[in-house]
């Protein structure tokens, strides 16, 4: 199986480690496209994990991706948070909306993760995603 190799690397913190943390993996396939990604952000909750991310990549969330993003962004599903590994704020949990969203201002930024953590200020909110799509959409129908 082709491999891009991404700098996504899963943490987890143990309460009994008090905070030491295991690398499990810094790759992904290259063909898992964002909305894979949440629903392993999804799957692996309750593990007492964040999703850290060393270097933010570009080019990985594409327009096709925006439909499937903005369709999750009222979810209030449990996942795992993505930060950068420069934020000193790891939250200890997040929603599948909020990290949709996430994606969906990397894709805007064509930098992902576009911030320190998905609750970051300067991000645009769920409604100001939704009307920034229909905005879009208009103009490239005219």
């Amino acid at each position: 199986m082709t491999r891009l190799r991404l700098p996504i690397a899963v943490l987890f913190f143990s309460v009994a480690l008090q905070g030491c943390a295991t690398d499990l993996y810094d790759f992904v396939p290259a063909n898992t496209r964002p909305i894979e990604f949440l629903a392993l952000l999804q799957s692996n909750v309750g593990t007492g994990s964040a999703i850290t991310v060393s270097q933010p990549v570009r080019g990985w969330i594409t327009v096709q991706d925006v439909p499937e993003l903005l369709a999750r962004l009222d979810s209030d599903e449990p996942c795992l948070p993505v930060v950068r590994s420069e934020s000193s704020h790891l939250p200890a949990t997040s929603t599948v909306g909020a990290e949709a969203a996430f994606l969906l201002n990397g894709f805007i930024r064509d930098e992902y993760p576009p911030a320190l953590y998905s609750s970051s200020p300067g991000l645009k909110s769920k409604e100001e995603l939704v009307e920034w799509w229909k905005q879009r959409r208009l103009k490239s129908a005219e």
